[in-house]
């Protein structure tokens, strides 16, 4: 009796062990669970509204911050009219963007530039310039090196992405108006200040004014029928900057004004700004 007594009370005891250690593991869980939910609330508040929005639905001019600092406003997918009309020539038809991309909100600075590249061939050093006097080769190298740093696909805009861009909502308009006064001087010593100019409709700086900017495509004649992500001919001996240099004459600053270089040959007044690829 005595011994059936004594097994009864063991396994009482061994059943409230057993319980109070599920309970335990239950509770450990459940206290795991309310940090981690606790964790990622924390991280969400601590993203700005367009961070969010770039794995969601980014509106136009929404801004996003890469790795080294670098401010990239997403240019909607869309359609526009390309070229320019005068009495000589008209070269103007329709380009559509299929699809939308970042594009760098300012120049790349000279303090980018160093971050990346072992010397900075700017005439003027001063970190918060446009970096200058760079060549084609020179500013695809970087699109690469800062790719394999940073995990994203950067690249040189086209020009139709170039001038997209450069129009933002007034897409289906020739060559818009522009502060005429701060374009008809003589060449400045130095490029611009990035800001000198009011953003766009679509939050890029110094689209007209700043330094040229350096695109992808080879230079040669339109298609004029319509073109859609155009990338220019295969291969030519010009490529294409865009973009006018501040100060320079008001016909320069003209969102349609094409500019041909040889890829190897260098510029004071001309830089470049960078597309980030969606992924």
């Amino acid at each position: 009796m005595n011994r059936i007594v004594f097994i009864i009370t063991v396994l009482h005891i061994f059943g409230c062990y057993v319980n109070a250690g599920t309970s335990r593991k239950s509770s450990e869980a459940k206290a795991t669970e309310i940090t981690h939910q606790k964790t990622e609330r924390t991280r969400q508040k601590g993203k700005s509204n367009s961070e969010i929005r770039q794995y969601e639905k980014p509106k136009a001019g929404d801004v996003w911050n890469n790795g080294i600092g670098m401010e990239f406003v997403w240019i909607p997918m869309g359609q526009f009219l390309m070229g320019t009309r005068t009495p000589k020539s008209d070269s103007t038809h329709n380009v559509r963007i299929s699809k939308g991309f970042w594009l760098g909100r300012k120049e790349v600075t000279q303090k980018q530039w160093a971050a990346l590249m072992p010397t900075n061939p700017s005439r003027v050093a001063k970190h918060s310039l446009p970096v200058n006097g760079v060549n084609w080769y020179e500013c695809v190298d970087y699109c690469n090196k800062l790719s394999q740093l940073d995990g994203y696909a950067y690249r040189l805009p086209t020009e139709a992405e170039w001038e997209y861009a450069c129009r933002a909502k007034s897409l289906m308009k020739l060559d818009d108006e522009l502060d005429v006064s701060l374009y008809t001087n003589d060449l400045v010593a130095q490029p611009l200040p990035i800001g000198s100019t009011e953003p766009n409709p679509w939050n890029l700086l110094n689209m007209n004014g700043g330094v040229g900017e350096w695109c992808s495509d080879w230079y040669g004649s339109y298609d004029r029928e319509t073109q859609i992500d155009p990338i220019g001919p295969e291969k030519g001996r010009f490529r294409i900057w865009r973009g006018g240099v501040g100060g320079s004459v008001f016909s320069h600053q003209k969102a349609s004004k094409r500019m041909a270089f040889k890829p190897n040959k260098r510029s004071f007044f001309v830089g470049f700004r960078i597309v980030r690829e969606c992924r």
